[in-house]
């Protein structure tokens, strides 16, 4: 993978992605395309600088972009579940309608992230910094505790949101604790 002043050129992140939906559509239960059947494992983008591409609407399912640059990406809608977005920068990003179910986001920075409609059940969210995110609510963080799947979260990751968030997020699990 060749980069240009460390970002990734437009025309082999096309390439990359078009090989990433052929290996989810296989590995998902739908194969698609003439290549759908040739890769063997998820594409790997550890580290990539991915700032401000797009990727809305895009199948990324198990993608592994751990530590990636993903600062100002747009990712409305795109298919996130399971991928590996450990200690990925996603300050900015745009998340809307993202499905991110079972998604590592484990360290991850989501400073000012746009997460409005985001599908986070079964999320792993431990150390994230979610301060400044936006479309964030308790119900949507624990949502997923009627389908025992609730993204898991943990105190530093709580501490990053807003205080009255902080206390809802709070409440709520007590009362499922109860």
């Amino acid at each position: 993978m060749t980069t240009k002043g460390g970002r990734l050129p437009q025309v082999e992140l096309d390439a990359i992605l078009a090989q990433h939906r052929a290996w989810a559509g296989r590995a998902f239960g739908n194969p698609s395309g003439p290549g759908a059947f040739a890769i063997s494992g998820p594409m790997r983008l550890d580290g990539v600088d991915l700032r401000k591409c797009n990727f809305i609407l895009e199948d990324l399912r198990g993608i592994v972009l751990a530590k990636a640059d993903l600062r100002r990406a747009w990712l409305v809608g795109a298919r996130l579940n399971n991928a590996d977005l450990r200690q990925a920068d996603l300050r900015h990003a745009d998340l809307s309608e993202a499905h991110l179910h079972a998604a590592d986001l484990r360290g991850a920075d989501l400073r000012g992230a746009r997460l409005y409609g985001a599908y986070l059940d079964a999320a792993r969210l431990e150390g994230a910094n979610l301060r400044g995110a936006c479309g964030l609510s308790a119900r949507k963080l624990l949502r997923g505790v009627v389908y025992r799947s609730p993204p898991s979260l943990d105190a530093a990751a709580i501490a990053t949101l807003p205080k009255r968030l902080q206390a809802a997020v709070v409440a709520a699990w007590l009362r499922e604790q109860a």
